[in-house]
This record gives structure tokens, C-alpha cells and sequence, in this order.
């Protein structure tokens, strides 16, 4: 999203008087020519068409600022109508004017297409001409260039550099994009304590993500003591100023009851809020509440409905439990197939328990060919990601010879595996193994201390066993 940042400059000669007598001043040096009057007469106009005419006016006069500030206007549709073409021209005058701000804002446009083809290297030129030029904005785009290997080599150093330079520059998001490196090794030696320190002073600075991004830290004890109270605090200052993921994680911390009395109904609030706020994460959070029926009154319409916004947002565990609601037929028609998209959906998209999920399809024909190759593969992938579920049903399939080899080894490693990931059900699976000796010595001792603890854990099939 193009920043939109207002040129605050000395008046010089201009003539300072306060409130509509100033307004009335900076009109009457704008008819005059003055380009620096018309922008100062502009800003007490506010979002509307005599503002952005005095923009305009500012830019016909080759003041660089007024064509900057007329072409957000016009691309963000504040006071005349969305014209993205022009705005492209008004930032491209801006920015062969000098004006670097100009010259980062109309890289941005061709980064992200808006009234221009997609060009990476053009943003990345652009973005380099604004940081060189003085524009802190510019080096973070250009970070943010390098990071992704947008029109520029992929290279995790070069952005965490230009993100430096950024924070350098007093630009806060650069300070958050520079934590957020620090905090996983990205380009950087790793240091957490270094990451909070950034992220302290982006959220100081007033910039929210970094205020949420300190209150995870807060919340998890990296970087900082854990701190539940001052997690929800800075989580709600977030929320407050605007950050939608803010008010998502200030739901958690009510749902959760940590650093705030525990209350559905207040996450349920905050979930909303995020959702409005086109956090795909609140959207699914608000829809496992109505599917719940927590907080709120039960209702799996209202589920799916919340589901499917979190998934159009890029929320990927929405589309996962969106596809769990085709597969049961709750709030919507039953439809395997929908059901099997939606899981393969979300595991392309980085969601593991979907990649579960979609095994399960395979394995039992629901929506999909049954194949019990394709079914391991996905629960391989679940589980080399990490997920415990996966890892416990691949090992259910090694020891049947299901869609892999029969390897009564490989089953008991992964139902290890799955158990020490706190899958109570491959604690269970683990216990089988060890009290008939399949694949491992007969141990009635250490298969009872797994069905323990199994049914510690809430997996009620090993309490009895």
C-alpha cells in the first residue's frame, strides 16, 4: 500500500497565521503562483475535492509535494475519483521533479501493478533512486526487493541491510522488518533479545504491527520475561491503533484467559474486530467460536460463512476447517469434493493439518481416487513439517504396508516421533507396539507409562488398556 506521508516543510517567507486567517493567507499566495502555498492550503481542506484542487494547483505550479500528494489522492480516491493512471503520472512528475517519495511511491505501483504492468526491476530501480535520494521508505522497499528476489537477486543480507537503513532513517517499519529478520537468523546473525529491542522501538515509534509483534514476544517469554499482562496490553494498544492481527491476538488472550480475565464473549468482540479489519485469522477464530457455540450462540452457518472469509483472505487454516464442514456437512451441503479442494488448498498453502486432512481423503476414496500412495505422501508431508498427526497416521500405514513398505520400524519411530510432538493417540499407538513386542521388545512396563500417559493427555481409548 503506497505511504502516504504529508510534506511538512519550514513555510520560509510564507506567512504565518494561525487557523482560517492562515487558510485564507495561503489561498491568496496560491493565486499568486505559489506552489508551497497552495499544498500549505490544501492540507487545512482535509479529504476532499477543494483539497486535492489545491494539490493540483501546488503541482501545476512545480511544487514536487503537491504532485506526490494529489497522485495519493487519486490513487486512494480521497476527495476525486480513483484514477490510477494518472496517479502513476503524478508520481512519475513527482519523481523526475526530485522528490523521492514520488519515486518510492511509483515503485510500488509497479510492484504491485496498480495502473502500470507488473515490473520488478522497474520497482527495484525506482525503490534504489528513493533510498539513495534520502527517502527512508525507499530503502525498506528495496529490503523488502531483495528479501523476496523481486526484480533484484534474492539475498537475505542486501535486505536486512536496506532495513537498517531504514530504521536508521526513523522509518518504523524498517525497524520491524529488521527485528523480524533478527528474530529468525534471516540475513543476520539470529538474536532474539536484539528482535525485541527493534521491535520496542517501532512500537514506540508508533508503528502497531511492531507492538503486537512485541506482545507475541512477550506472550511466548523470547527476547523478554514472559509477561501475559503487558502481552495483552501491547496487544490492545495494537488493536487500538489500528492493527487488525492486534485484535485477533488480544481475542486469544481473553479466549485463553492470560493477562486478561478469561471471556468468550470479549474474544469473540475482538475476533469480530479483526475480521472487519480483513485478518483472516480473526475471521477463522470467530468461526471456530460460533462452531463451538462459544461466546456466541452455536450456529455452523455462520461458521462457514466466517470460514470462507478467513480462507479469501489468505487464511489457510479457514480453508482447512472450511473443508472439514463440506466433509461432515454442517452449515453446508455435504460435498466431498469441495471438502478435498479446500483441504488441498490449505496444505499448498502451508497448513499442515490440512495435508492430514487431504491424506485422509485419500486413504478412504472421499472426494479423491482412493490411493493409498497419495495418502502417505501427504501424511509425509505433514509430519516432515512437523505436524505429530501426520506423523502418527504415516506410521499406521508402515506397519500395515499401506501406500509405503511394511516396516514395523519405521511405524514405531514415527509413532515416537508423534508421541514426543504430544499426539496422545501415537503415545497410544506407541504402547500397542511395546505390549504386543511389534517392532520393538516386549515392555508391558513402558507400554502401561505410555497408555498413562496417553490418557493423561486426554486420549480416552488408552485409559482402559
Amino acid at each position: 500500500m503506497t505511504r502516504f506521508i504529508l510534506f511538512l516543510s519550514c513555510l520560509g517567507a510564507l506567512v504565518s497565521i494561525a487557523g482560517e486567517a492562515g487558510a485564507q493567507a495561503y489561498q491568496q499566495q496560491c493565486s499568486a503562483g505559489n506552489g508551497q502555498a497552495c499544498f500549505e492550503a490544501g492540507r487545512t481542506m482535509g479529504e476532499t475535492p477543494q483539497g486535492f484542487a489545491l494539490f493540483m494547483q501546488s503541482c501545476n505550479f512545480n511544487h514536487m509535494p503537491g504532485c506526490n500528494e494529489a497522485a495519493w489522492r487519486m490513487e486512494h480516491g480521497r476527495g476525486v475519483a480513483v484514477n490510477l493512471q494518472q496517479a502513476v503520472a503524478l508520481y512519475n512528475r513527482a519523481c523526475q521533479g526530485g522528490y523521492m517519495l514520488g519515486c518510492a511511491n511509483l515503485g510500488l505501483m509497479y510492484r504491485n501493478a496498480r495502473g502500470v504492468p507488473q515490473d520488478d526491476v522497474m520497482s527495484a530501480n525506482l525503490s534504489r533512486r528513493a533510498c539513495d535520494g534520502g527517502d527512508a521508505g525507499g530503502c525498506n522497499d528495496l529490503g523488502y526487493m531483495y528479501q523476496h528476489g523481486r526484480g533484484v537477486p534474492q539475498n537475505d543480507g542486501q535486505a536486512s541491510a536496506y532495513y537498517q537503513r531504514a530504521c536508521q532513517g526513523s522509518f518504523m517499519a524498517g525497524c520491524n522488518d529488521l527485528a523480524w529478520m533478527y528474530e529468525r537468523g534471516r540475513g543476520v546473525p539470529m538474536d532474539i533479545v536484539r528482535a525485541a529491542a527493534l521491535y520496542r522501538q517501532a512500537c514506540d515509534g508508533n508503528y502497531m504491527l511492531s507492538c503486537n509483534n512485541l506482545g507475541l514476544f512477550y506472550r511466548s517469554g523470547r527476547g523478554v520475561p514472559r509477561d501475559d499482562v503487558q502481552a495483552a496490553a501491547l496487544h490492545r494498544r495494537s488493536c487500538l491503533g489500528g492493527e487488525a492481527s492486534g485484535c485477533a491476538d488480544l481475542g486469544f488472550m481473553y479466549q485463553h484467559g492470560r493477562g486478561v480475565p478469561q471471556s468468550d464473549a470479549q474474544a469473540c468482540t475482538y475476533y469480530q474486530q479483526a475480521c472487519t479489519g480483513s485478518h483472516g485469522g480473526g475471521c477463522n477464530d470467530l468461526g471456530w467460536m460460533y462452531e463451538m457455540g462459544r461466546g456466541v450462540p452455536q450456529n455452523d452457518q455462520q461458521a462457514a460463512s466466517l470460514y470462507n472469509q478467513g480462507c479469501d483472505l489468505g487464511e489457510m487454516l479457514g480453508c482447512n476447517n472450511l473443508g472439514l464442514l463440506y466433509r461432515n456437512g454442517r452449515g453446508v451441503p455435504r460435498d466431498d469434493v469441495r471438502a478435498a479442494q479446500l483441504h488441498r488448498q490449505a496444505c499448498d498453502g502451508g497448513e499442515l493439518g490440512a495435508c492430514v486432512d487431504l491424506g485422509y481423503m485419500f486413504q478412504n476414496g472421499r472426494g479423491v481416487p482412493q490411493s493409498d500412495v497419495q495418502a502417505s505422501a501427504n501424511y509425509r508431508r505433514a509430519c516432515d513439517g512437523g505436524d505429530s498427526g501426520g506423523c502418527n497416521d504415516l506410521a499406521w500405514m508402515y506397519e500395515r504396508g499401506r501406500g509405503v513398505p511394511l516396516s514395523l520400524v519405521d511405524a514405531v519411530n514415527l509413532y515416537q516421533r508423534a508421541c514426543d510432538g504430544n499426539h496422545m493417540l501415537g503415545c497410544e499407538n506407541l504402547g500397542l507396539m511395546y505390549q504386543s513386542g511389534t517392532g520393538v521388545p516386549l515392555d508391558i512396563t513402558r507400554a502401561r507409562a505410555l497408555f498413562q500417559r496417553a490418557c493423561a493427555g486426554g486420549q480416552t481409548s488408552a485409559c482402559s488398556r
